[in-house]
C-alpha cells in the first residue's frame, strides 16, 4: 500500500483508490472507508474484523456486506490500517447512518464510529 506522490491516489496491487470525501452515494455506488485504529491488546496474528452496519434514524441497524480491500499492521506502534468497502445497494434513498465497529479484544465492546450518509436516487 503506497500513496502515489504524483496523483495522490492510494495504490495497492491492481487497486487504485482516489481520495474523495463525500456522504452522498447514488444507487449503484458502494462506500469505501479508510480506517486506522490503535489496538494495544491485539496479537500480531489476530485478524481485525470490522463490523459494518447502517440504519435509518429510528430503525434497527442492518448488517452490510463488506470486505477489507487492503490492510496493514504496524506491530511496533500497534496501529491497524485498512480500506473497507460496503455495499449500499439495499438501502432506500434518504439519510442513513453508517456504523463501523472494530472489536478491541478481551471482552471489550469495541471501537465504534458513526457517519451520516445520504443515498440519492
Amino acid at each position: 500500500m503506497a500513496l502515489n506522490p504524483k496523483s495522490g491516489t492510494l495504490d495497492f496491487r491492481e487497486f487504485r483508490f482516489y481520495p474523495r470525501v463525500t456522504n452522498q452515494f447514488t444507487a449503484d455506488e458502494d462506500a469505501s472507508v479508510f480506517l486506522q485504529v490503535h489496538l494495544p491488546l491485539r496479537k500480531d496474528k489476530d485478524p481485525v474484523t470490522p463490523r459494518i452496519t447502517a440504519m435509518r434514524e429510528g430503525a434497527a441497524p442492518q448488517s452490510l456486506e463488506g470486505e477489507i480491500i487492503v490492510e496493514s499492521w504496524n506491530a511496533r506502534t500497534k496501529i491497524w490500517s485498512g480500506v473497507c468497502r460496503a455495499s449500499l445497494g439495499s438501502f432506500e434513498p434518504g439519510e442513513n447512518i453508517l456504523r463501523i465497529t472494530i472489536p478491541a479484544g478481551s471482552g471489550n465492546d469495541g471501537l465504534t464510529a458513526e457517519v451520516k450518509f445520504n443515498k440519492i436516487g
